[in-house]
């Protein structure tokens, strides 16, 4: 999983997260991503769900 963003009409990697190859990890990343975010970008629904303990 990979943050980027499009600089004149080029995309950019900003960073890296990691790879996962189960739906847990897959919520890890996720997690982590939503923490590294711009509040301002707002968050892209993919149908998944995570769960908080």
């Amino acid at each position: 999983m990979q943050i980027a963003e499009y600089v004149q009409g080029r995309q950019r990697i900003v960073e890296h997260v990691g790879s996962a190859r189960t739906e847990a990890q897959y919520g890890v990343l996720l997690e982590r991503v939503r923490l590294l975010a711009d509040p301002a970008q707002g968050v892209l629904d993919l149908g998944f769900e995570t769960t908080r303990r």
